[in-house]
């Protein structure tokens, strides 16, 4: 589907999405792979799903972060409605990110995120990144050919890391 130039309603212009991807893509953080630490999913065969009840049931990956600067692959390169990164600068009791720690980035927005596309692959590089000790990513995918099959148009999934020097 194109963007249809007259489509505007309340001010916003309607746009196409990509396909989402048949299960959570595969996240890289500076060459590291990282577990999944929750997901809701939509499936051609229903609705999937692994949420994180108690915080100290997250996975949270280890990474080295020589840099001020965080590069993350994606894949598939199919692009995401929604992609935002949470740094957080301090930890609970637990070890657990502190949201009033945090600062959210959007990465669509923001001129701190640098994203490329590949075949297989959407790229991004994150800015500034120095001084936090913990990273969550989050992505949604709209999913416009189940909006009238099934209630959760919405796929989404988070990844956490800790950064170590």
């Amino acid at each position: 589907m194109k963007e249809d130039e007259g489509a505007i309603r309340q001010g916003v212009r309607l746009t196409s999405v990509e396909p989402t991807p048949s299960l959570p893509p595969q996240v890289w953080a500076n060459d590291v792979q990282l577990s999944i630490t929750q997901y809701e999913w939509a499936t051609p065969d229903g609705f999937v799903s692994h949420i994180v009840e108690k915080p100290e049931d997250a996975v949270i990956t280890p990474v080295r972060l020589a840099t001020r600067t965080l590069r993350l692959t994606i894949s598939p390169s199919a692009k995401p409605s929604a992609f935002v990164i949470s740094f957080f600068a301090d930890a609970d009791e637990y070890g657990f990110p502190l949201v009033s720690s945090g600062l959210n980035i959007d990465c669509f927005e923001s001129d701190q995120c640098r994203i490329t596309f590949e075949d297989s692959s959407m790229n991004v590089e994150v800015d500034q990144v120095g001084t936090f000790r913990f990273a969550v990513i989050r992505v949604a995918y709209f999913n416009g050919a189940l909006a009238t099959t099934q209630e959760k148009m919405l796929s989404t999934a988070s990844w956490v890391m800790s950064f170590t020097k």
